[in-house]
């Protein structure tokens, strides 16, 4: 790649797999039938984890440090105990658990559109691109990414614990020791959704001998502009909230007053600052709202926008970096942001992709998950395995 690729719901597939598409294509569905039933695999299975984390347990609430994670294991992964595979981290958006992505529990699941009823299954995803050959086999990691107030922002805080130590360190290092992962930055992609592609940003961004490839979905909160802004006048009633509720009004309360909550907690929390423990990047007046321009700087260089400059060097030498979002977006806020960050990336010379797609905020994720996200990782990681010591 070379500065940006931008594209319109493509998928760019290697030649091999471009043959097996026509061929199945001209021999019609029974031929396609019977080739897919010869060539069917068993199918993946998802292990239910957890990980008990020392990052997580400094925290001011008492929170007990252990989150779950729901990891999918491809097909053959019992029967080849000496295989390894490529891993992809696919965090969850605000709000949602680790289960989102296989349709039950938690605080909600992501759908599969048109049919609005039926719940996505990464797992089913992943089964029938294997049985088609559009992806080669990976280990697939969901972890539950919600803090107290179900959002963590992915930043270490006081208040609800060092969310970013988490991902980088303690997950990282529990998913190499238990499944047989090929346990390098080449081989280990992140991707996200809304608030997860945020974090999936800045986790990439920041920490560059992690990950070696970056997808972000629908990514919130780049920079704090539109909605998000510091004069929007949704901060009236953050701020008139905040004179009388505890925090756990919060964790329940409409979109903004929730996002600009959690985000003060991750961002600026403080510690003298009872019930709520944060400081707040505005103050209210009768006549407008005038930003804490040392609060508001907090918050703002912790977003990928402000990031970016540093994190470039780490960025270039990715396998493949690709950032999408849907023409129908709820948000001014998610479509400008995703086009600044991109004009940023280009300015600097990062190779990417930039892609918008037909489609809003969450009706077409199962969509994008099996024709673009788990292709793009399954073409970029690398699948060589692992030199044993003494034979480098």
């Amino acid at each position: 790649m070379s500065g940006r690729r931008e594209v319109l719901g493509h998928v760019h597939f290697p030649p091999h797999v471009l043959r097996l598409v026509v061929a199945l294509a001209a021999a019609g569905p029974l031929a396609a039938n019977q080739l897919s039933a010869q060539r069917s695999p068993p199918s993946g299975r998802l292990v239910f984890d957890s990980v008990s984390s020392a990052a997580l347990r400094q925290n001011l609430l008492g929170d007990r440090g252990v989150r779950g994670l729901i990891v999918y294991l491809p097909p053959g992964y019992d029967g080849q105990p000496q295989r390894r595979y490529p891993s992809v981290y696919l965090l969850h958006g605000g709000r949602m658990s680790d289960s989102a992505w296989i349709g039950h529990g938690g605080n909600g699941y992501y759908r599969e559109w048109p049919d609005s009823t039926k719940p996505l299954s990464v797992a089913a995803v992943m089964d029938s691109l294997l049985r088609v050959g559009l992806v080669h086999p990976m280990i697939i990691v969901m972890p539950d990414a919600r803090d107290a107030y179900d959002a963590s922002w992915y930043a270490n805080s006081v208040i609800v614990g060092r969310w970013e130590d988490y991902f980088t360190k303690d997950l990282i290092a529990h998913v190499d020791s238990v499944y047989r992962t090929i346990p390098r930055a080449a081989s280990r992609g992140i991707a996200g959704h809304s608030l997860g592609a945020f974090g999936a940003i800045k986790l990439a961004m920041t920490h560059g001998d992690r990950f070696g490839a970056l997808f972000a979905l629908s990514p919130c909160c780049v920079d704090f502009t539109e909605e998000l802004a510091f004069t929007d006048p949704s901060w009236r009633a953050t701020l008139q909230l905040a004179e009388t509720a505890g925090p756990n009004r919060f964790k329940f309360a409409n979109r903004y007053d929730w996002a600009h909550f959690t985000a003060a907690a991750a961002f600026s929390p403080n510690v003298g600052a009872a019930p709520l423990h944060v400081s707040w990047p505005v103050t209210a007046t009768k006549a407008a709202l005038v930003p804490v321009d040392s609060v508001a700087r907090l918050w703002t260089s912790q977003t990928p926008v402000a990031l970016v400059r540093q994190g470039a060097a780490t960025l270039k030498g990715m396998k493949g970096i690709r950032l999408e979002h849907g023409t129908r977006e709820p948000l001014a806020n998610l479509r400008s942001g995703a086009r600044v960050l991109s004009d940023s990336l280009t300015t600097l010379g990062v190779p990417h992709e930039y892609a918008v797609f037909e489609g809003g905020h969450e009706d077409r994720i199962a969509q994008r998950l099996r024709d673009v996200l788990l292709p793009f990782f399954s073409s970029v990681l690398d699948r060589s395995p692992l030199v044993p010591p003494g034979l480098k």
